[in-house]
Parts: C-alpha cells; sequence; structure tokens
C-alpha cells in the first residue's frame, strides 16, 4: 500500500505517505505560528496581574508622578483624609489614596494565572499520556517546538512591541518600575524554555548538531548573565538614582552623575547581552526549519 500512488486528478505522482508527511508538517507550523502569537498574552498577563494586586500606595505614587491633570476612575476623591488635604500644597496635587474597584471589571476565572498554568500542565499531560507515558520522539519534538515558539515570541513582542510601547507612553519613573518588574520574569521564561529545548534535542537526532548547541548554549549564557547580573545591577542602580532625585541638588551631585554613567553601561550591556540571545533564537529557528524542508 505504501508504494502505492495517490490517484489524484491534479497530481498522480503524490503518494498518501506524503500527503500525510505534509499535513503533519503543516499542523506543526501553524502550531508554531499559534505559540508565538500567544506567549506575548501570556507574560503580559502575569506581569499585569501582579501590577494590579499591589498594594495601594503605588497606585497613589503613579498619580503623584503624573501629575494634577491625570485622573483615574479607579481612585475614589472621596478617600481623601482630611490629613491628607490640609498637608497638600496648592501647587501639588492630592493623592487619592483608596482603591475604588467599582469601575473595574472582576477578571473572570479563566483570565486568571492558577487557571491558565493548569490548563497548559493538563494539555501537557494527556500528550504525554496518549503517547504511553514515555518522551517518544514525536512529543520530545512537540515540546521543543511548543517552547521555542513561547521563548521566540517573548523576545521579539518584549524587544520590539513592549519596551518602545511602554517607553513612549509611560513616564520615566513609571516605565522604568515596570521594566524592574518585568525583565526577571521575562529572563526566568526564557531561561526556563531554553532548558526545555535542550533537554529535548537528545530525542531529536536530526537536531543534534554542533550549530544547535552553539545557537541555544550562547543564547541560555547571555540569559543567565542577564537573569542573575545585568538586571539585578541595573534595576539597583537605577532606583539610586530616583531616590537622589528627589533630594535637592541631587542631580548636580557626583555621585548622580557616577550612577547615571554606571547605569548607562549595565543598561547597554544588558540590551546587548539580548540581542546576542534574540540572535540565537532566529538561528535556531532556521535550523528547525531545516529539518521540515522537503
Amino acid at each position: 500500500f505504501g508504494s502505492q500512488r495517490h490517484e489524484n486528478p491534479y497530481n498522480s505522482n503524490v503518494s498518501p505517505a506524503a500527503v500525510l508527511s505534509f499535513k503533519m508538517k503543516a499542523s506543526i507550523i501553524t502550531g508554531f505560528a499559534l505559540c508565538v502569537s500567544t506567549s506575548e498574552a501570556f507574560i503580559t498577563g502575569v506581569v499585569r496581574q501582579s501590577c494590579m494586586t499591589k498594594d495601594v500606595t503605588r497606585g497613589a505614587s503613579v498619580l503623584k508622578s503624573t501629575g494634577s491633570h491625570f485622573t483615574s476612575p479607579l481612585f475614589s476623591a472621596s478617600a481623601i483624609s482630611s490629613e491628607d488635604s490640609e498637608s497638600s500644597s496648592s501647587s501639588e496635587p492630592q493623592l487619592l489614596t483608596k482603591w475604588d474597584p467599582s469601575n473595574w471589571t472582576a477578571p473572570r476565572f479563566w483570565n486568571s494565572l492558577s487557571f491558565r498554568s493548569t490548563t497548559l500542565l493538563s494539555v501537557l499531560a494527556l500528550a504525554l499520556y496518549t503517547g504511553g507515558g514515555k518522551l517518544s520522539s514525536n512529543a520530545a519534538a512537540s515540546l521543543h517546538l511548543l517552547s521555542f515558539g513561547i521563548w521566540f515570541g517573548a523576545m521579539f513582542y518584549t524587544t520590539f512591541i513592549l519596551g518602545i510601547t511602554a517607553f513612549k507612553t509611560l513616564p520615566k519613573r513609571q516605565f522604568g518600575k515596570l521594566q524592574s518588574k518585568l525583565f526577571p520574569k521575562y529572563f526566568n521564561l526564557c531561561a526556563l524554555a531554553l532548558t526545555v529545548q535542550l533537554l529535548t534535542l537528545k530525542n531529536m537526532p536530526a537536531l543534534m548538531t554542533r550549530k544547535v548547541y552553539y545557537a541555544l548554549g550562547s543564547s541560555m549564557t547571555m540569559t543567565l548573565l542577564n537573569l542573575f547580573y545585568l538586571e539585578p545591577v541595573s534595576s539597583s542602580v537605577m532606583y539610586n538614582r530616583y531616590k537622589l532625585e528627589d533630594l535637592p541638588g541631587g542631580k548636580e551631585s557626583t555621585k548622580y552623575k557616577e550612577l547615571k554613567a554606571k547605569f548607562g553601561k549595565f543598561h547597554g550591556m544588558s540590551s546587548l547581552t539580548n540581542l546576542i540571545a534574540l540572535c540565537g533564537a532566529i538561528a535556531h529557528g532556521i535550523y528547525i526549519a531545516s529539518t521540515l524542508a522537503v
């Protein structure tokens, strides 16, 4: 049967095996595209949910830094205490200190982090169960491709869309605080996805080449360097700069100039290592595509 040709009025030289192979490859490519398009929603939802559950004082500081012309229905003006009203000067905007959720839509349970994580783990467990509980070559390839899609999608979205949009939209301090909360989650996600890819390579002989290990290894090195050294130092220097900016004459001090130069150096190195990791992701995507070519 495998040697018989598929009777096709348009192409009589296509065998059933070739048709099945084409369908499988098309399904893999479609799944990869879905992973890339949904990874940004997952990581952004995690960060947004984390930021929304912080204490009220952070929300009040946002209003203070944005100026008196900023209003939000999420804060109740009636909650301003008499002490705050008396202590506030006419030139300084009043702080709205009480969170008012009446104008905020309550999140549905399927948008919670726990539900999303449980769903993904359940799908993975079901896939392993139907495969006999063993990490077969097909299961390893699926995990590898899914983790690559999440990794590349998160890197591309964070580098070229989220970061640029937030930089152009938010005040400087709020942008810096957002990045300091986002980047640890971002680098942890990238490191986890890279670990899955490296562990599944042994079940994928077509990808077990030196150039693949170079691409993934260099990306992992750059990601870990950012996670454990460059990003924490950059954030620490940034917050120290903010403290000096609030002091009289702080921006003219020698310490502030030193911190500004140090932040520029570490921020530049962090951006460069992230770019190197992204180049490794693009290279690995090309290597994966070469194994799918007919």
